[in-house]
């Protein structure tokens, strides 16, 4: 009973040491031509604003104003990570050896973020085709290369959303709107998956409220299975979050005292990995890390001195990370330093050695590949962590949250940091790059020229543009079929670009609720269905999605004003539609 005493102060009460949470912030470079690259800040916890050298730039987002002030018209385009920081020993062995270059490229288009998809797949072919018959030592140089890369991008990935999703509770959402914050945090959440690019954009929302609950579900049910079992097995269970979030990470300590009353107790190990603490005499003449707790009379943990009648001391065993989808993800072995590392190295073994030391490919080899299936289904089903994309999850969101935790001391804080690397200054040279090329006529600024004029080709020239791809294949992208935009072009550019964040904003309204009326913002509705039936697009197949998106508006609403206002615009834009065909066909209405 006491040690559920224990269990409930843990959960219900935090400790009155306050700590500063995260804080973050936009910056805002303008790029000649119209456009402006917008760049997240975390500033580390405990650490003053105005030590820039103490800011950690996250990510930057290139936004196409086309040269005005309406936000209508703009389009977000390409996405950097800019995440590198000091990693400690389990982040080296889970992204070894990352490698970034001096200039960042753009991790995703927003505007098509497709093309990412098809990049990564002619990058798998080039290795099974080229690489991999190459020989041992371009194998395994090939393709050790290619899983850091991935590796690391990956957990700059988690890192990312994890911030992102912090501040999204707070909808401090910078230069941004909800939406166009809402659409970055989705795409960089369907990064990491291998046709996230091909996701529409009227579904992402979707896609992030679907993730976002099987996280919240996660992360429940493993606080809850942690509790049970540290409480059946006689331990002491710490979770660890972040003010206002549900705790993403768990400590779990045994006290002093009981090593010597309980000695000899039994202990199952197979759901917590760690060794038996109870026969364990290292632990008996500990000289690590341990804290003294003070308890009151009905064996409540307090930090008011006068109300405290008994004081322990207690000694930690394990650091759990609560963000796996199968089970707590055992990161910190406090007995044992190197466990966690070589419970990694050989996952990472046992995952790669097949593909780059063996040669084994899964087209050729299906007999070992559906064993390797097998086997990962079987221990999948038993809670082990056989994704190393769930690993990394798991690993960021600890490190992310460690900082900020108010229930940890802070030399506790510090031992944590050390183990599993992050919150530690980070080198700022992707920035630095990334901001000289803003600033330069010959970078970012050349590319969104480059942009606008493929983009007019594909307004004007459709059938054109797509012949003229080929070349661009061709040519390994050296050749690009583009129009040099006018003034007159970027007005026309404006227009097509307003059509079509109207047509996405009602695609979502609709795909998201049976009723429009219900959770939407009508008023936003409304100017977006009067831009599609006023405005004229020279895209056939704008004309289409228009007369669907209008009709559709018509037929989901139970609203009768609603509906007659919908439907008015539908026939006005059948009958003006009518007359622009007929006038360009030269015949007569």
């Amino acid at each position: 009973m006491r040690h559920l005493a224990l269990f409930l102060t843990f959960v219900l009460t935090t400790v009155s040491s306050a700590v500063e949470a995260p804080r973050a912030h936009w910056e805002r470079v303008m790029i000649g031509g119209g456009s402006e690259l917008l760049t997240l800040f975390s500033t580390l916890p405990g650490e003053t604003p105005a030590a820039r050298s103490d800011e950690t730039p996250i990510l930057s987002v290139l936004r196409d104003t086309l040269g005005d002030d309406d936000p209508t018209n703009d389009q977000l385009r390409y996405l950097w990570l800019l995440i590198d920081e000091k990693q400690g020993r389990v982040m080296r062995w889970l992204t070894p050896k990352p490698d970034f270059g001096d200039m960042p490229p753009p991790l995703i288009d927003l505007a098509a973020p497709g093309k990412g998809v098809w990049k990564t797949a002619l990058r798998g072919i080039v290795q099974l085709l080229l690489l991999d018959p190459g020989g041992a030592s371009i194998r395994i140089s090939s393709r050790t290369y290619l899983s850091s890369q991935t590796a690391s991008r990956t957990v700059r990935l988690f890192e990312a959303m994890i911030i992102m999703l912090q501040l999204q509770e707070t909808a401090q959402f910078g230069p941004l709107n909800s939406e166009e914050y809402s659409r970055i945090l989705a795409r960089v959440l369907l990064a990491e998956r291998s046709f996230g690019g091909l996701v529409r954009d009227t579904s992402v929302e979707r896609v992030l409220q679907r993730d976002l609950g099987m996280r919240r579900q996660a992360l429940g049910r493993n606080w809850e299975l942690l509790r049970q079992r540290a409480e059946s097995e006689g331990l002491i269970f710490q979770p660890i979050a972040v003010d206002g979030e549900p705790p993403v990470a768990a400590l779990v300590w045994i006290s002093q005292s009981d090593l010597q009353t309980q000695r000899g107790r039994a202990f199952r190990s197979k759901f917590l990995a760690i060794a038996d603490p109870w026969n364990d005499q290292a632990l008996r003449e500990w000289s690590g890390y341990t804290e003294t707790w003070h308890f009151d009379a009905e064996g409540r943990r307090t930090t008011d001195g006068t109300r405290a009648v008994r004081s322990d001391v207690v000694i930690p065993l394990s650091l759990y990370s609560l963000d796996h989808p199968k089970a707590p993800f055992l990161l910190v072995d406090f007995r044992s330093p190197w466990k966690t590392t070589f419970r990694e190295a050989t996952r990472r073994t046992l995952e790669e050695v097949p593909g780059t030391l063996l040669g084994v490919a899964a087209f050729t080899n299906v007999e070992f590949r559906g064993a390797q299936l097998g086997y990962n289904f079987v221990r999948g089903r038993q809670g082990a962590a056989t994704h190393r994309p769930s690993r990394l999850r798991a690993a960021a969101s600890v490190r992310q949250a460690i900082p900020s935790a108010a229930q940890l001391e802070p030399d506790m804080r510090r031992e944590l940091r050390l183990r599993l690397g992050g919150a530690a200054p980070c080198l700022r040279k992707q920035y630095d790059a990334l901001l000289a090329s803003a600033r330069s006529p010959n970078g970012l600024e050349e590319r969104i020229e480059h942009d606008r004029g493929r983009e007019l080709a594909q307004t004007l020239h459709p059938t054109k543009t797509r012949w003229l791809n080929l070349a661009s294949v061709a040519t390994l992208g050296m050749y690009k079929y583009r129009i040099q935009p006018s003034t007159e072009d970027v007005a026309l550019l404006r227009q097509e670009r307003r059509l079509a964040n109207a047509a996405r904003t009602i695609e979502a309204a609709l795909s998201s609720r049976p009723r429009i009326e219900v959770g939407a913002d009508l008023d936003r509705i409304r100017r977006a269905a009067n831009d599609l039936a006023t405005l004229r697009s020279v895209k056939p197949a704008m004309h289409k999605r228009t007369e669907l998106l209008l009709e559709r508006l018509a037929n989901q609403t139970g609203d009768d004003q609603l509906r007659r206002e919908f439907l008015a615009l539908m026939n006005g834009f059948g009958v003006a539609t009518a007359k622009g065909a007929a006038l360009v066909g030269g015949g007569i209405d």
